[in-house]
């Protein structure tokens, strides 16, 4: 059993509700329970843009994807490991 607690949650502003739009904001955590380490990701969704809350998505689950993939490898460099994801993200909001 990991030692890391967390809590998180989300909410659609009024603003988007009365315009039917969807919380555009997300996040994503994980625990790598072989050495303890509590991953987590936040995205602020870009209000202007129509499918935001999707751009917002694949950001959380590359960053969290990428940052699994290090922390399991024995990384410690964690600012690297996230310039990693820059060009992940990109080449998914591209297609």
């Amino acid at each position: 059993m990991s030692a890391w607690r967390y809590a998180a949650g989300q909410a659609t502003g009024s603003a988007h509700e009365k315009l039917g739009k969807p919380c555009q904001d997300r996040f994503a955590c994980c625990i790598e329970d072989a050495n303890q380490t509590l991953i987590a990701a936040v995205a602020d969704g870009a209000g202007t843009a129509e499918q935001a809350h999707i751009g917002a998505e694949i950001a959380v689950n590359t960053v969290i994807s990428i940052a699994q993939l290090g922390v399991r490898a024995g990384r410690s460099d964690y600012t690297e490991i996230l310039r990693e994801c820059a060009p992940q993200d990109n080449e998914l909001l591209a297609a």
